[in-house]
């Protein structure tokens, strides 16, 4: 069953014409799209487009006076043949309802603020059983989805912009946006927010912004106070105030219904636990002075150094045991430094030659780490390992060879995992562009909304490389970055 729309002069003008110009690049690309798309869903037949006949010599007039008057009647010919005006509803009901409409919004709320052919569009809706209203100026829906509530409580009708109407018409036509998995909330400024079935009002909070959720302090559902497990219906109106110092609680963890609050949830308590980690760890022992032991002891545990940082910050890694394996670390660094490995030969990494060898993946190796080589069966390769990999434990001590970086940098490829939308993956390139490194864009594959991407990028340290990647994780729409390959950018040499 096509669905039914009344829109506003503005949209009516903008459907058969560009629209403003005078809006910036993305707003005005982004406009464009949703109307052409909402063009293709009325000519398809999907969408059936009600034009209410008082709007037509508005139209026609402000065209004469801006172009001429073969100009606005072609406009008003395109309009009829793209919509109807519905002569069988009784129009002058309409506008005696629409009186009686205003009147009782005056003695409701006296702050609505709506013209006559505006709130015309909805007493008109609800006899032609239309629920959808599209409306361009954001202060005109405010007033208008107020007067709806307000004064047409028993009725649903949504009053929305272009872009909510393209999304709305086009889940409903494709089944996603059905009463039975979606429900459509707003807040009381009418930002729609598409949710699923089951959704409580933390997750609307998160559905507004990351912040909004991890300050969310109470709220509001058509005006009453409830709680932030409350499950929404469709159509709600959600207020929700914050609070600044309030900290994100792990019980929301059991109500949220979404997998953008839950993830949002976590990551709010794992980072309340790592900074706590860090703090504790900063009145005990001085970072300066075992910040490289502190990623050997994260590694040992086949943990991440935040992973560990918050398993300190959870009391679930006491800072005496810490203790105790730095100090294991500290007297292995000394007695390497003693004893070589093997046979004591020394392998530069950097040194021009024909000798193959590989840097291994388990641990990475850079060039400003303690590197061990493990010399192949046959004597022809020497795979590069950190001193600290747990791989090394297993090696028999004569195919075991010190080897340390000759070269200034090395190259990493990293791969990028976010969110398909427009301008990410540049926006991520720019950032690092800003930062002073050169990226050399390898690949971008796109499947089920999520973009996959590898770029090469050239770095001096362990240390330079985790800030950039800390730069690229912090980034909107990014969800995970990692290490696939360390490449070194010359050969290396036995001596």
């Amino acid at each position: 069953m096509a669905q039914g729309i009344i829109a506003c002069p503005y949209t009516l003008s903008e459907l058969i014409n560009d629209p403003d110009l005078g809006l910036a690049g993305e707003d005005y690309d982004d406009r464009r799209n949703a109307l052409g798309q909402l063009k293709s869903l009325i000519d398809s037949s999907q969408v059936k487009l009600y034009i209410l006949p008082t709007l037509l010599p508005v139209i026609h007039a402000y065209y004469a006076r801006s172009a001429n008057e073969n100009f606005a009647n072609r406009c008003i010919v395109d309009l009829l043949a793209l919509g109807n005006c519905n002569l069988d509803v009784d129009h002058q009901s309409c506008a005696v309802e629409t009186i009686d409409l205003m009147s009782r919004a005056c003695q409701f709320d006296p702050s609505i603020e709506v013209a006559f052919y505006e709130a015309l569009m909805l007493t008109t809706a609800l006899n032609l059983r239309v629920e959808l209203v599209v409306v361009s100026n954001d202060n005109v829906r405010h007033h208008l989805n107020r007067l709806s509530r307000c004064c047409l409580s028993s009725t649903e009708i949504f009053v929305c912009d272009v872009q909510q109407a393209v999304s709305y018409l086009s889940s409903i036509e494709s089944g996603i946006f059905s009463s039975e998995r979606k429900i459509y909330v707003s807040t009381p400024a009418a930002n729609f927010k598409s949710l699923k079935k089951g959704a409580t009002v933390i997750d609307f909070a998160y559905a507004v912004h990351t912040e909004v959720g991890n300050k969310c302090f109470r709220a509001t559902v058509n005006g009453e106070a409830v709680s932030l497990d409350r499950v929404l219906k469709n159509r709600d109106v959600v207020e929700v105030e914050k609070a600044e110092h309030l900290q994100v609680n792990e019980s929301w963890l059991g109500f949220a219904a979404t997998r953008l609050a839950k993830k949002a949830i976590k990551h709010s308590i794992r980072k309340t636990y790592q900074d706590r980690g860090w703090d504790m760890l900063k009145q005990s022992f001085n970072l300066s002075e075992i910040r490289t032991e502190l990623d050997i002891v994260a590694q040992n545990k086949n943990k991440k150094l935040n992973e560990l940082i918050e398993e300190i910050g959870r009391e679930l890694f006491s800072l005496d045991k810490l203790s105790d394996c730095l100090q294991e670390i500290s007297t292995f660094s000394q007695l390497s430094s003693i004893r070589p490995e093997g046979d004591g030969r020394r392998v530069l990494v950097g040194a021009n030659t024909e000798e193959k060898y590989q840097l291994s993946r388990c641990c990475m190796p850079f060039p400003d780490d303690l590197c061990v080589g493990i010399l192949s069966k046959n004597g022809n390769t020497i795979r590069i390992h950190r001193k600290q990999c747990n791989n090394l434990a297993n090696v028999r001590e004569d195919r075991l060879i010190s080897t340390e970086w000759i070269c200034q940098e090395c190259h990493v490829e990293l791969a990028i995992i976010m969110k398909d939308r427009r301008d990410t993956l540049r926006k991520v390139l720019n950032c690092l562009a800003e930062s002073g490194i050169i990226s050399d864009l390898r690949k971008v594959l796109t499947t089920g909304g999520m973009a996959h991407s590898k770029v090469t990028l050239p770095f001096q340290s362990r240390s330079e490389m985790l800030k950039v990647i800390d730069l690229i994780k912090i980034m909107p729409h990014v969800s995970q970055v990692r290490v696939c390959e360390i490449f070194a950018t010359s050969d290396i040499k036995a001596e």
